[in-house]
């Protein structure tokens, strides 16, 4: 499935992700502070994406078969600052 992925933090040769349970398509339309999601640990050499490195909440897409990450298909800024903008409306 492809679903979104936050950084939550970055350990040594890990990176922990908060991964999405849903398709990227619905978490568009639905409030994403109430989804369900699960933790990964994701070696840090999946995420080498055009040379940027990665960093604590960064919102990637990534490819997951249950609760494993298969593939990480790269950032979405407009995702992260669409998230941006809910979150800072709740301030």
């Amino acid at each position: 499935m492809l679903s979104y992925a936050s950084i939550d933090r970055i350990e040594g040769d890990y990176i922990v992700c908060e991964v999405e349970q849903i398709p990227c398509t619905d978490a568009r339309v639905d409030d994403f502070v109430c989804i369900s999601c699960f933790m990964a640990d994701v070696p840090k050499g999946m995420f080498d994406y055009k040379g940027l490195p990665a960093k604590e909440g960064n919102i990637y897409k990534v490819l997951h078969n249950g609760e494993t990450v298969d593939e990480v298909i790269g950032i979405d800024e407009a995702e992260k600052n669409r998230r941006m903008r809910v979150l800072n409306s709740m301030i």
